[in-house]
């Protein structure tokens, strides 16, 4: 009997002290885990965005992704090599370009050299996209209809 007593005892206190810190913490939402700090916009990091985007447009935008299918193998390399190269030139034109404030990288021989470095970043992204994303169902209809009928 005098067991049973003092197991309850013991269990009022613990159940008192564990309720006590509850009721005297203050009820907020916060998560007790901070989430990740976000990378630095770096210019490699904004290629690799802008190399993926131009590879989603060109797979799925209708009537472009058509259009950009129906052309060959070394034509649809070109026009993604040129597209990025042409942004790359522009974001170190835009550091050139004191007036608009955008200074992505420095406008200095290491600016282009950067440069190169951000344009390699954004062909990998933009190949490996390519590579990996599915054939939208306008352009398999499209290729369907260009190859003709079969027998």
């Amino acid at each position: 009997m005098k067991k049973r007593i003092l197991l309850f005892v013991v269990l009022v206190t613990l159940l008192g002290v564990v309720a006590s810190g509850v009721m005297a913490s203050p009820m907020t939402f916060q998560s007790p885990v901070e989430p990740p700090p976000l990378p630095e916009l770096s210019p490699e990091l904004l290629a690799t965005i802008a190399g993926t985007a131009l590879s989603l447009a060109l797979s799925y935008i209708p009537g472009l992704n058509v259009g950009y299918a129906g052309l060959n193998r070394e034509q649809k390399q070109l026009i993604m090599l040129g597209l990025l190269v042409l942004a790359s030139v522009g974001i170190l034109g835009l550091a050139c370009t004191p007036v608009l404030g955008l200074v992505i990288v420095e406008c200095s021989a290491t600016g282009a050299v950067r440069v190169v470095t951000v344009l390699i970043a954004a062909l990998i992204a933009n190949q490996g996209v390519h590579s990996i994303t599915p054939e939208a169902s306008a352009v398999r209809k499209a290729k369907a209809r260009a190859a003709g009928p079969k027998g």
